[in-house]
């Protein structure tokens, strides 16, 4: 699989002067052979936090890049789940940065999807609501994911912050910085 390591910068007190890190084993998500879930599982089973990684040539609507339907998608990442499969993080991500345009409404409509299809699902343990973390896109996107109540974003830049910050203030939503 996709090896690597995500972190997660988990939520402090405010009494609590040190901080910790949880270091996720990412695995990038395939359907072909399946090995993924053979390393998620013996991941989980080693005691390590896991992450897949949904990468955007899996998700996107496009006959050329073998893409599938994102209800599949969602019940083959179920499947993986309740198999014993880990993912503790499931992380929708860009395959690469978006010029804007046409091709990001369309990444941005299919990542929606996608997202709407996975937090119908009931699987063992947290829900996948609580599991999704996705690469910032754009503004129209982050409105229908936090709407959606999804609330972890990958970011890359100070711009991003704020417009997160402000579809959170138009939402009525609290962002608490530690």
């Amino acid at each position: 699989g996709f090896g690597g390591a995500a972190a997660e910068v988990p939520s402090q007190s405010p009494s609590s002067s040190s901080s910790s890190a949880t270091f996720s084993k990412t695995v990038r998500y395939g359907r072909r052979g399946g090995g993924f879930r053979e390393v998620l599982r013996g991941s989980a089973e080693m005691g390590l936090h896991t992450t897949l990684a949904i990468e955007e040539d899996a998700y996107v609507n496009d006959d050329e890049n073998g893409s599938i339907d994102p209800i599949e998608l969602a019940n083959d990442v179920a499947a993986t789940i309740d198999g014993g499969g880990g993912c503790d993080n499931i992380w929708i991500r860009l395959s690469k940065e978006e010029e804007g345009g046409e091709e990001e409404k369309n990444v941005g409509d299919d990542m929606v999807r996608v997202c709407e299809e996975l937090i119908y699902l009931d699987v063992a343990g947290a829900t996948i609501k609580s599991r999704l973390l996705l690469d910032f896109l754009n503004e129209d996107v982050l409105e229908d994911i936090l709407f959606m109540g999804v609330n972890k974003f990958i970011i890359q830049n100070m711009s991003q912050i704020e417009a997160i910050e402000s579809v959170a203030e138009e939402q009525g939503k609290l962002l608490l910085r530690l």
